[in-house]
C-alpha cells in the first residue's frame, strides 16, 4: 500500500510539503558564472548581477500582468525573450543594441519611438544582413472592419500592439494627452497601421529588408491589407530608403467556394478566379511581388474546410505558380505557407505539414535547390 503521507503532513494542510522538488522559479536565461565542479567559478560582475536582477524584476511584472504564477511564466518564450532583452538593456553594445528602442521606463515589451535619442545605435554588425521574411500590417481605414468583424475583433483583442488586454493599458501622458491601449493609439487598429509597421521594422529594429505578407481573407475587399495598400507600403519604404528594402507576397485561396478536404473530388467554385487573379497580380505588381502566401488550414467553413498541396486543388495552384513564373521570370516560384500553429477558425487537420514533402517531390526537376517551389513551412 502506498503511503501518501510519507513526507510531512497531509497534502491538504499548509504549508504544502512534497517528497519531490518544487519547480524552479529561476529566470531561464542565466548569465552568472558557472562551473563543472572542477574549479571554483569566478565572482559575478556588476553587469551580470544587474542583468539577472532586471530580468527577474521584469518577469515578475509581466507574470502579474498575465495572471500567471512565476514558475509557469519562467517557462514561457516571453520569459526567455525578457532574459535576452535584459542582457541588451544592461550591456548597451556598440552594434545591434535594442535597449534604446524603448519607453522611458525601459520595460520589455513596451517599446515606443524614443525621438531618436539613441536610436542611431540600432546598427548592424559589419556585413550583417537581417531579413524579416514574414511581416504584417493592416489598413485601419478599410471596409474589412465592417465586412470582416471576426478578424477585426481578433486583432483588437489578441495582439499586444493593439490590445489593452495583452498590451499596455490606456492612460494620460505627462503632457496631458490621452494614451490608448497597446502601442498608444486611441483607435486600437491604428496601432497596426502602415506608420507603426515602418516604425517597428525599420526604426525600432536593425532589420535590413522585409517581406510584407498577408492574412487569410479573400476576396481582397474583405482583407485587412488589400494588395493595393500593401503595394503602397512597399513603394513608401523603397522610396524612403532609395533602395529595394521591401517586397511582398500575394494571398491565394485555392479552396474558396468549397468544403476543402471535407468535400474531396469537388472543384472549388472560385478556383479558376483565384488562379486568374494570380496572373493579374503578377502583371500589375511584378516589380515587387516575390511569392505567394497560402493558409492551408483556412477556408469558407470554419474549422472544417482546409486543403492540402498534394490534392487536385493544391496541384492546380502549384501549376499556376510555375505558369506565372514562366510568363514573368522576375516573380520566383516561391510559396510561403502557414503550417503548424492553428489560429481561430482554422482546420487543424490541414495545419499539419504532411503534404509539403509529397508536393515538392511531385516536381523533381524544377528550381533550386531540388525543390520546384520554395515551399516554406512556418
Amino acid at each position: 500500500m502506498i503511503d501518501w503521507k510519507r513526507n510531512g503532513p497531509s497534502m491538504t494542510s499548509k504549508p504544502y510539503r512534497h517528497s519531490w522538488e518544487d519547480m524552479s522559479e529561476t529566470v531561464p536565461v542565466d548569465v552568472l558564472p558557472c562551473s563543472n565542479d572542477e574549479y571554483f567559478p569566478p565572482a559575478p560582475s556588476a553587469e551580470q548581477i544587474a542583468i539577472m536582477e532586471l530580468a527577474s524584476k521584469e518577469c515578475e511584472r509581466m507574470r502579474r500582468k498575465f495572471g500567471l504564477s512565476r514558475r509557469n511564466f519562467v517557462r514561457t518564450a516571453a520569459a526567455t525573450a525578457i532574459g535576452f532583452w535584459a542582457i541588451d538593456a544592461v550591456r548597451r553594445g556598440s552594434w545591434g543594441n535594442y535597449g534604446w528602442a524603448s519607453s522611458a521606463t525601459l520595460d520589455a515589451c513596451d517599446l515606443e519611438f524614443d525621438g531618436k535619442r539613441g536610436a542611431e545605435s540600432l546598427l548592424n554588425l559589419p556585413g550583417e544582413f537581417i531579413f524579416d521574411v514574414q511581416s504584417h500590417h493592416v489598413d485601419p481605414h478599410g471596409m474589412w472592419r465592417v465586412t470582416n468583424p471576426a478578424i477585426h475583433a481578433f486583432f483588437a483583442a489578441i495582439w499586444p500592439q493593439s490590445s489593452a488586454l495583452t498590451g499596455d493599458q490606456p492612460g494620460v501622458r505627462e503632457d496631458g494627452s490621452i494614451r490608448g491601449g497597446g502601442a498608444g493609439e486611441i483607435d486600437p487598429i491604428e496601432n497596426l497601421s502602415r506608420y507603426h509597421y515602418l516604425k517597428e521594422i525599420f526604426l525600432d529594429s536593425a532589420t535590413s529588408a522585409s517581406v510584407l505578407s498577408v492574412v487569410p481573407t479573400s476576396p481582397d475587399t474583405n482583407n485587412p491589407l488589400p494588395l493595393s495598400e500593401a503595394a503602397l507600403t512597399v513603394h513608401t519604404v523603397n522610396d524612403l530608403a532609395r533602395s529595394k528594402r521591401t517586397v511582398m507576397h500575394a494571398f491565394v485561396m485555392p479552396n474558396r467556394g468549397s468544403g476543402g478536404n471535407s468535400t474531396p473530388g469537388m472543384k472549388p467554385l472560385f478556383l479558376d478566379a483565384e488562379l486568374e487573379m494570380m496572373m493579374q497580380r503578377a502583371e500589375q505588381y511584378g516589380d515587387m511581388l516575390r511569392g505567394w502566401k497560402t493558409y492551408c488550414a483556412w477556408g469558407d467553413i470554419p474549422y472544417a474546410s482546409g486543403w492540402f498541396f498534394d490534392t487536385d486543388t493544391g496541384y492546380a495552384f502549384l501549376e499556376q505558380v510555375l505558369a506565372v513564373h514562366r510568363k514573368h521570370p522576375n516573380i520566383p516560384p516561391v510559396v510561403a505557407t502557414h503550417k503548424g500553429f492553428a489560429l481561430p477558425g482554422f482546420d487543424q487537420r490541414a495545419a499539419t505539414p504532411r503534404d509539403i514533402g509529397p508536393a515538392a517531390k511531385h516536381y523533381p526537376r524544377r528550381a533550386v535547390p531540388r525543390l520546384p517551389l520554395g515551399l516554406r513551412h512556418r
